[in-house]
């Protein structure tokens, strides 16, 4: 139903989409996933290799930070005016907020239905305002309803600030990101010495932010037409994941990982987007085609894998004596049929509506001036 040229299609609509880039994000999603099996199966059998990538999944949302930051900052250093900042919240907006508040309603008719804590369902609001990732390092990981929104609630804090920094031009947005970056490191040192739990401070809006700057700086400074090699992106590839090993052994509940320990791997995270998006790699090789695929529809199988994962622990409950290589691949195809079937008739249709609405008022500006 959905073959190899329907995809190339989709990822050239519009603006084109970066191959390698859609690659990285399928990578990243695929690691959210091993993370969140391992976690909900404890019991399931799993290779030495995959309880590795468990320990390590967390940090496939620094990945997906990293990539935000290098492309929302490209689009925003080509903007000219107001208009078009405006343009851009417009396209955010009917990006991110429709499948959101889908997957919100979800959980909470799902939360409803299957009788929870109705203190923490009477707090859905937080959820609603994006405000999940301020309000975990005050209420508790597990005080707030649908806390895997968290994520999202960092990347809109960001797309708000960097639409802002923009109205005052390229230079003065240059600068933004790199106070952004030192104030977020000031953040969380100050929330650690505060005495706040290491944990949830990960969690925490303006304390991750730099994740997020880190890739807008890249854009900045590293972004340029030069070519780079398979070699350089399996080196910080493997850095990368040898990073978050090592921070995954000392655990997030450490106060130097929660200071340090995100700088770092938000510095190779920016580093690896950008060699990956000056990587010459065809959109047919199987590894990157497979990986594409899933990076394409990557916002959807954040949102909603988690429901997948409850219905399997519903569904089949020997589920945990399975491996966790079996439940991945069952969550995952599970998950990538909806979610095709979303981006080609809700998520691609308002992206589209999104774009002509952000054409309609440029054009009107320009008829004013």
């Amino acid at each position: 139903m959905f073959s190899i040229d329907m995809f190339n299609q989709v990822s050239k609509h519009g603006n084109p989409r970066d191959v390698g880039l859609d690659a990285l994000r399928g990578f990243a999603i695929l690691l959210v996933v091993v993370h969140h099996v391992g976690l909900s199966f404890p019991s399931a059998e799993s290779s030495v290799l995959t309880r590795f990538l468990i320990s390590i999944g967390w940090g496939g949302v620094d990945l997906f930070f990293a990539i935000s930051g290098f492309l929302i900052t490209g689009i925003l250093l080509k903007t000219t005016d107001g208009a078009d900042i405006k343009g851009f919240f417009i396209k955010r907006i009917f990006r991110i907020v429709p499948l959101y508040l889908a997957a919100l309603s979800l959980f909470f008719l799902g939360s409803v239905f299957l009788g929870h804590d109705k203190e923490i369902i009477d707090r859905i609001w937080i959820n609603v305002l994006f405000l999940t990732a301020w309000a975990i390092p005050f209420l508790g990981e597990n005080g707030v309803p649908y806390t895997i929104t968290w994520s999202v609630s960092v990347e809109e804090t960001a797309y708000i600030v960097f639409g802002f920094a923009a109205l005052f031009g390229a230079r003065a947005f240059r600068l933004a990101l790199i106070c952004i970056v030192f104030f977020a490191f000031l953040v969380r040192v100050i929330f650690v010495m505060l005495g706040f739990e290491p944990e949830t401070i990960y969690y925490f809006a303006p304390g991750r932010l730099d994740a997020i700057a880190l890739g807008g700086l890249a854009a900045v400074f590293l972004s340029s037409p030069a070519r780079t090699n398979w070699r350089q992106v399996t080196v910080l590839m493997v850095s990368i994941l040898v990073g978050l090993g090592i921070l995954s052994g000392w655990s997030r509940s450490n106060a130097f990982v929660a200071m340090f320990g995100y700088s770092a791997i938000g510095v190779l995270a920016a580093w690896l987007v950008v060699s990956v998006s000056r990587l010459r790699c065809g959109d047919r090789a199987l590894p990157v085609n497979l990986f594409g695929r899933l990076g394409l529809v990557s916002y959807f199988v954040y949102l909603f894998h988690g429901f997948v994962i409850a219905a399997v622990k519903i569904l089949f409950p020997q589920a945990s004596d399975w491996s966790v290589e079996m439940l991945t691949v069952l969550v995952v195809l599970l998950t990538y049929l909806p979610a095709m079937l979303s981006w080609r008739f809700f998520e691609q249709p308002l992206i589209q509506l999104g774009r002509r609405l952000s054409e309609v008022r440029r054009a009107k500006a320009a008829a004013l001036q």
